[in-house]
């Protein structure tokens, strides 16, 4: 409230009036402008600068009528809009000769402007600006309060002054001013020092910027000599806030296990006015607790900081200070108790749906001694700090590299670390308004009254304030004359969910009274069991803070409920509809959400198996987050969020297990096909005749210096390396596959896997040979021709025309190649589906050459690839477009178009080096796509998606369905803690089971001994070699390419591939396995 009060001393700069006045209309046509009747008080006018001031009008039209208060609107051509209304009170012009104009608007769109002039004079001096006390009964109150402004003459307003230079007193007056009591000095500094009594002063030069900052601090022990330095740090921050007159905030959480929300170490936001609090509060942040091993959840602070209550307007910084990359739920982190649900596609989502906030890091560029425990390349790359060249990576450098994040780094190349507040721009912006507020307990008492008592609207309270500018002796005052006894009214407040559920008795209030930035607490802890809360408060503005009734302290078992809002109390009673929102609302949509997008979009395997379940489990969030969310679906939804953490964390083991298990798979063929080489050059070195080549004198000779050991092993060469082709190129790679699928004699899939290494290590011969009849043969051995008879089962006859019809391509290159693409899906869904297939590759082959031209194709390979990929990619948006986000779609969307396009690349030719087309098929690139599709699509699928997909199914369908035990948050979050225990151990054990999966199995080095003859033949032969190939020139290359022979068995793993091989499909069996058992935990269920 502005109390109007007029300055002692004040020398005022008056300005010349011009009155203007005009009338202006505008129309949609069909019918009259509104009239507009506006008030005459102050057309014309001059008005002192924070006068308050009325502006009046109201419009009426021949359709309308009067019109409605919100078709009129106020605008200023000095402060532009001041609001909507008949009526508008104002005392916060700026000084100047303002053109008000009121804009009439009716139901048609027809609109009528009135304006007229109005000065306001710029005040100078020592101005009042606000003033009240706290209570109805001044002798009652526990405070009192003013504001004043300080100009001089010039108009600027005087900064710096101290509590020192003011002198305040207090004394009764009568209803016209005469004084009734000898005014007493009221020591405000005494007041500040003691600690029984509550006094305050401050300055507030505050610009139009505003910030909203916090702290988001570790405060693990390994962080103890590091703190001290952060600390410096950030108090330099808030002073450069204040010395550059920011209207700022700041806040602050400490971070561990999860953030440490209700603690000591969390500090709601403080502003200027309120100084004293924040170094408490960041006293308090500042400190470390004990030390032990575990990444910190950082991104969960991230998503909390909305519960602090941002403004709308102010320019919001986030500052994370952390010597640990984040916890994410892809780490080996899950600790029972508590753990992260975060991820980084949490974070970019909370981002870009806030983009309005900055996100500042600095980590400590030294590795944690135990990190290696958390994550490992080879092993969950997800969890990593930085991208790796997959693009995997869940850290502040992914965020970073991703353009989420900005690491406060000191020179471009350096590390972020320690924290610089220099780096963070701060303006420098120029005071706009300043002021300096008094607080005091009023020096008065009932001893005071005793001959006034009975009258006590016959006299007011006058609070006099005098200023001594330093330096010069000048004095100002000014008064401020408040009535002894003022009305109470009556606030009742209702309490409600988002779903309109009464709160009674589960949330208490706390009612403060703002002063400038500073929130003086006037009522505590208000609560009602079974009826709306009713106070007796005197009239003003309020800020109310309400909260749920249990803990305040946050984990991802507790329910809590938060609002906070200003209000204003007028002199009549009031009611006012309190909505108060779950507090982790917001975190939990956004967790689940950004668990969904990555289920979605970091499959990289075939098809997209997960998009069905994500769009339905979307559309339910949708619909919670539109319709409201209630303590029973916060329940729901915190237990489907962490329920949607396993599988996410699974589903990123699984990868590396099919991927590692399709490696293992190459690996295997791999080394057979380096035997079949090196047998290959033993055969070509040895077409040589050793009788025409050494001669009778020569082999004598030989054998005189031998002393006849060079007949001896000219015999062992000849029967050694006769023993070895024969035996190399027949039993070898039979007994190869035989020990291969001996490691697989009790899989489910032992014939499919050894047919597979069967069919491809004749895949390299049949490439060499240009066979193109030989090399897709393996298909229908695979019974690819099955999956091709799902796919028919599962879209129309005219399927490839559909989604051909309306392609959306990016360029002409696409349009011209598109259908050559059509050819072989028309092929593929054909009944004869793969019987003839060779023909339609070949003709693919021959059409793009011929469509291209040799030398563009030899000049430009790189764009025909490119083409091809860019027609399959709309090819996929084609297929989503016919089938939707579902089952079939995927499976079309991953078999069909992800075996066409992988065929479709392997089969162009190759360009050489002299820019010749290499036209023979391409037998590695070829082997890896009929690997990869049989080993996904025909067996490992089954081991882990599509349980995991029923999995999430069963989840989300419980989800829906849950209906929360017991007699409200309190009982619910006991259960919550109970399951989340549950669930994460669960978890806890699969990250064992997962990392000895993927960890490189020991070399099992004495495989080769399994071959029958193979080493009575290699060491006789080796010892023969190395004797005639050091006196017979013409077996040293045969010499060598034996041992090579030897070497290359040496090193191949065959036998432990296949180990490693069946561990990782194991594990995949197991996580299918857990699928259920997951969904069911989550929620307290158990398998029947």
């Amino acid at each position: 409230m502005i109390i109007a009060v007029k300055a002692l001393s004040v020398f005022l700069i008056c300005c010349l009036v011009t009155i203007s006045f005009g009338v202006a209309g505008c129309g949609g046509g069909g019918s009259k402008s509104p009239k507009i009747s506006l008030a005459e008080n102050l057309k014309g006018k001059t008005v002192e600068e924070f006068q308050p001031v009325t502006l009046s009008a109201n419009a009426t039209d021949e359709k309308d009528g009067t019109l409605k208060a919100d078709s009129l609107v106020w605008t200023s051509d000095i402060d532009g809009e001041l609001g909507t209304g008949e009526t508008v009170m104002l005392d916060d012009l700026s000084a100047g000769t303002h053109t008000i104009t009121v804009t009439a608007t009716d139901s048609d769109g027809n609109a009528q402007m009135e304006s007229f002039t109005l000065t306001v004079d710029l005040a100078t001096g020592l101005i009042p600006r606000e003033g009240d006390y706290l209570g109805s009964s001044f002798f009652r109150a526990e405070l009192f309060w003013a504001a004043v402004t300080v100009r001089d003459n010039a108009g600027n307003d005087i900064t710096g002054l101290e509590l020192d230079d003011f002198t305040i007193r207090e004394s009764l007056v009568s209803m016209t001013g005469e004084p009734v009591t000898e005014p007493r000095i009221v020591n405000i500094a005494t007041q500040i020092e003691e600690d029984w009594q509550e006094g305050w002063f401050w300055e507030e030069s505050l610009s139009d910027e505003k910030v909203d900052l916090v702290f988001l601090i570790e405060i693990r022990g390994t962080m103890n000599d590091a703190m001290p330095g952060i600390k410096a740090q950030a108090e330099a921050l808030v002073d450069r806030l204040v010395a550059s007159h920011i209207d700022f905030r700041v806040g602050g959480v400490g971070i561990d296990t999860t953030p440490e929300i209700g603690g000591s170490h969390q500090f709601d936001f403080h502003g200027a006015g309120e100084l004293d609090k924040l170094q408490e509060g960041m006293d308090l942040l500042f400190r470390t607790g004990g030390t032990w091993w575990n990444p910190v959840a950082s991104y969960d602070s991230i998503l909390w900081t909305p519960w602090l209550g941002f403004r709308k307007d102010a320019r919001k910084i986030l500052i994370a200070i952390t010597d640990i990359p984040s916890q994410t739920i892809y780490g080996t982190y899950w600790y029972p108790v508590n753990c992260t649900a975060a991820t980084r596609s949490a974070v970019e989502l909370f981002l870009e749906n806030n983009p309005d906030i900055e996100l500042y890091y600095c980590l400590n560029p030294d590795d944690d001694v135990d990190y290696h425990q958390y994550t490992k390349d080879d092993i969950n790359p997800m969890a990593r700090n930085n991208l790796n060249r997959d693009g995997l990576g869940s850290g502040w450098g992914a965020l970073e590299s991703r353009g989420y994040a900005t690491g406060l780094r000191l020179t471009p190349a350096s590390e972020p670390w320690p924290f610089d507040q220099s780096l963070i721009s701060i303006a420098e912006t120029v005071a706009k308004d300043t002021k300096y507020y008094f607080i005091l307990e009023p020096d008065f008492s009932w001893d005071d009254w005793d001959d006034y008592g009975d009258y006590p609207d016959d006299y007011l309270v006058r609070t006099a304030i005098e200023l001594t500018i330093p330096g010069t002796g000048e004095t100002y005052s000014t008064t401020i004359d408040h009535p002894i006894t003022r009305g109470k009214s009556i606030l009742t407040m209702n309490f409600h969910d988002e779903l309109g559920n009464v709160l009674y008795d589960s949330v208490w209030s706390f009612l403060d009274y703002p002063i400038g930035s500073r929130f003086i607490k006037y009522k505590t802890q208000l609560y009602s069991r079974d009826s709306p809360v009713i106070e007796e408060v005197f009239p003003g503005t309020y800020h109310l803070l309400t909260l749920d009734g249990g803990s305040q302290s946050f984990d991802y078992q507790s329910i809590r409920a938060v609002d906070r809002r200003t209000f204003e109390v007028p002199t009549e009673s009031t009611t006012i509809n309190v909505t108060v929102p779950m507090a982790e609302r917001e975190m939990f949509l956004t967790m689940a959400r950004g668990i969904l997008k990555d289920l979605r979009d970091n499959w990289r395997q075939p098809g997209g198996p997960f998009r069905e379940f994500v769009s339905e489990a979307e559309a339910w969030l949708d619909e919670l987050d539109r319709e409201g969310i209630d303590y029973a679906n916060m329940v729901r939804l915190m237990r489907f969020t962490v329920a949607l953490s396993g599988y996410a964390n699974i589903m990123e083991y699984s990868q590396q297990e099919i991927e590692k298990s399709v490696q293992n798979v190459e690996d295997i063929i791999d080394d057979i096909a380096s035997i079949i080489a090196e047998v290959e050059a033993i055969q070509e070195t040895t077409e040589f005749d050793w009788e025409s080549g050494l001669g009778i004198l020569l082999e004598i000779a030989y054998d005189i210096v031998t002393k006849g050991e060079f007949t001896i092993k000219k015999i062992a060469v000849e029967e050694g390396l006769e023993a070895l082709l024969k035996y190399a190129g027949g039993e070898l790679l039979e007994e190869l596959k035989v020990l291969v699928c001996s490691e697989l004699a009790d899989k489910d899939y032992q014939d499919l896997l050894c047919t597979l290494v069967d069919v491809a290590s004749k895949l390299p011969t049949a490439a060499e040979d240009g066979d193109w009849s030989v090399i897709l043969e393996p298909l229908q051995k695979l019974a690819f021709n099955i999956a091709l008879d799902q796919v028919r089962g599962l879209i129309t006859d005219n399927f490839v025309e559909i989604i051909f019809s309306d392609l959306d391509l990016s360029n002409q290159l696409q349009n011209d190649l598109k259908g050559f693409v059509k050819d072989i899906l028309t092929a593929m869904t054909s009944e004869s589906g793969f019987d003839n297939f060779d023909g339609v590759i070949e003709s693919f082959i021959e059409n793009v050459i011929q469509h291209a031209g040799e030398q563009f194709f030899a000049d430009n390979r790189d764009d025909v690839i490119a083409a091809i990929k860019g027609i399959f990619e709309s090819l996929h948006d084609a297929v989503d477009a016919e089938l939707g986000n579902t089952a079939a779609a995927s499976f079309v969307s991953g078999f069909l178009l992800g075996m066409a396009e992988d065929m479709a690349l392997s089969a162009l030719p190759r360009v050489n080096e002299n820019g010749s087309i290499n036209y023979k098929p391409n037998g590695d690139a070829l082997v890896s796509v009929l690997i990869k599709h049989t080993l996904y699509h025909l067996f490992l699928k089954d081991f882990f998606v599509d349980e995991a997909i029923a999995g999430l199914h069963l989840a989300l369908e419980n989800a829906m369905t849950f209906d929360p035990a017991g007699d409200g948050p309190y009982d619910w979050g006991r259960e919550l803690n109970r399951d989340f225990h549950d669930y994460r151990s669960i978890m806890s054990d699969l990250q064992d089971t997962a990392w000895n999966a993927l960890e490189t199995q020991d070399a099992i080095n004495s495989w080769a001994t399994a071959l029958q003859g193979l080493v009575g033949i290699l060491e006789p032969l080796g010892v023969a070699l190395d004797f005639m190939g050091a006196i017979y020139p013409p077996m040293k290359d045969t010499a060598e390419r034996v041992h090579a022979f030897i070497a290359v068995l040496d090193g191949i793993q065959i036998v432990s591939t296949a180990i490693e091989f069946g561990l990782r499909v194991d594990s995949l069996d197991t996580f299918g396995d857990i699928a259920d058992e997951l969904s069911l935990t989550a929620f307290g269920l158990h398998e029947e």
